[in-house]
């Protein structure tokens, strides 16, 4: 049940620990005074997340989400804000994957992920991207996979890592194309109450 709070976010995770009510900072305040700090924008992926009810969706996308994922269960409804703009995001599983379907606030799709194991990926581009990542960090661990969708056909993944590169010591998103090369790499902020420890 949508309780009212937000949540410092990195690609969809909800931070534990760190859930504010909405009475005592403002959402959009707080998306203020992040964006204060482009140079931060540019180098991270600062996301603003939310759970909010059906209601604040827009009904024709509500309408769109139903008929193209029949039978989806658990659909849970956000509202996002990071250095490109608000948007909403449903999360839901259909036909046994989690899915994660991105619209702008005009209605227009924005992105689709599936979510998947690592090793579903093919020998030679989970191979191909591997050896990328060693070459990028000196350690890391793969915490989450997912398939990026066009019109249901697959172009490419979405990693999101905990590593140790020369420059920083976090948490990274990594995407590459549907061959294994690398698109880019960037840091994902987290909340002062994790620790990481190599």
């Amino acid at each position: 049940m949508y309780n009212g709070t937000f949540s410092l976010c990195w690609k969809g995770f909800r931070c534990p620990g760190f859930s504010l009510p909405m009475q005592n900072i403002p959402f959009n305040l707080l998306f203020f005074f992040l964006s204060l700090f482009p140079l931060l924008a540019s180098a991270q992926k600062i996301e603003l997340e939310r759970r909010v009810p059906e209601t604040a969706i827009p009904g024709l996308l509500l309408e769109s989400l139903k008929d193209s994922y029949k039978g989806f269960k658990r659909m849970r409804y956000y509202e996002e804000r990071n250095e490109e703009g608000r948007f909403f995001e449903a999360k839901f599983c259909f036909q046994k994957y989690r899915y994660s379907v991105k619209f702008d606030t005009l209605g227009q799709l924005v992105d689709v992920e599936r979510r998947i194991p690592f090793k579903s990926i093919p020998e030679d581009i989970s191979a191909r991207i591997r050896q990328d990542l060693g070459r990028y960090f000196q350690r890391y661990t793969i915490r989450k996979v997912q398939e990026r969708l066009v019109n249901g056909k697959m172009i490419g993944y979405e990693l999101e890592l905990q590593g140790k590169s020369p420059e920083h010591l976090g948490y990274f998103e990594a995407q590459y194309d549907f061959l294994g090369k690398r698109e880019r790499i960037r840091t994902l902020e987290r909340t002062p109450n994790d620790f990481i420890f190599f």
